[in-house]
C-alpha cells in the first residue's frame, strides 16, 4: 500500500535550491470496487494526498453478468479529484500530470456526439460472451487469430464484449450503424469525459484482443 507522512515544510519543497521538485503527479486508480485519486511529489513515491469513493456493481438476475453504472463511476472519480485538488494544486503544489490505472478488460460504449453512455460498463469478469467465445473457438480454433489480434479467444477480453453489444444492445447497435458510437475501456471513457480527447495506453489494449501487441 502507498502511505507516507510528510511535514508541511517538506511538502512545500523548502530547501530545494532550484525548485525542480515543486510539482505533484496525480494517479486515478479505478478498481472493480472503488475509485481513488492519489497525488505524489515528483521526486518521491510518498502520497501527498488521496481520496477514495466506493463503486458498486449493479444488481442483475442474469447469471455471469457483471455491470456498473459508467456515470456513477465518472462521478466517483470526479469526487476523488475534487476532494484532493484545489485550483490545480495539492497543498500549494501544482499538479503537473495525471495518469490512470484501471481494469483493462472492462468495456463501455457512448455516443460520440452527445457523450452519453449507451450502455452499462461491462466488467472484465462478465461471462455473457461465453457461448460466443466457445462457438468461435470451435469454428476457428482458440489460437487461430492470435497472430492478428494478439490473444487467444476469451471472455476476459474486450473484442467479444464489443461484438456482443453490437449484436444485442439496441442503443449501441443503432449508434454503431449511424457512425455515432465510441467503444472504450475505463481509461478511454474517463479521458473522453475529463478532457474531451480520444486517448488510451497501448498496454491497456494488449488486453482487448484487438491489436497484435
Amino acid at each position: 500500500k502507498m502511505a507516507c507522512a510528510r511535514s508541511s515544510h517538506e511538502l512545500h519543497g523548502h530547501g530545494s535550491e532550484h525548485g525542480v521538485d515543486m510539482a505533484a503527479v496525480g494517479a486515478i486508480v479505478v478498481n472493480t470496487n472503488d475509485a481513488c485519486f492519489y497525488t505524489f511529489r515528483t521526486n518521491s513515491t510518498c502520497v501527498v494526498s488521496s481520496h477514495r469513493v466506493p463503486v458498486f456493481n449493479l444488481a442483475t438476475s442474469r447469471d455471469g453478468w457483471a455491470e456498473q453504472n459508467p456515470m456513477a463511476l465518472l462521478e466517483a472519480v470526479r469526487q476523488c479529484v475534487d476532494r484532493t485538488v484545489t485550483a490545480g494544486q495539492v497543498m500549494g503544489i501544482p499538479v503537473a500530470t495525471v495518469g490512470i490505472a484501471n481494469h483493462p478488460g472492462s468495456v463501455v460504449a457512448w455516443n460520440r456526439r452527445t457523450g452519453a453512455a449507451l450502455c452499462n460498463l461491462i466488467l472484465w469478469s462478465d461471462h455473457r460472451t461465453a457461448t460466443m467465445v466457445e462457438r468461435y473457438s470451435w469454428s476457428y480454433g482458440k489460437y487461430r487469430f492470435q497472430t492478428t489480434c494478439g490473444l487467444p479467444f476469451s471472455t476476459c477480453f474486450a473484442a467479444f464484449t464489443i461484438k456482443w453489444l453490437i449484436d444485442n444492445d439496441v442503443c449501441v447497435s443503432e449508434a454503431y450503424k449511424n457512425g455515432n458510437c465510441y467503444f472504450g475501456t475505463v481509461d478511454t471513457w474517463l479521458l473522453w469525459n475529463l478532457t474531451g480527447g480520444l486517448k488510451s495506453n497501448i498496454h491497456i489494449y494488449f488486453n482487448a484482443c484487438l491489436l497484435n501487441v
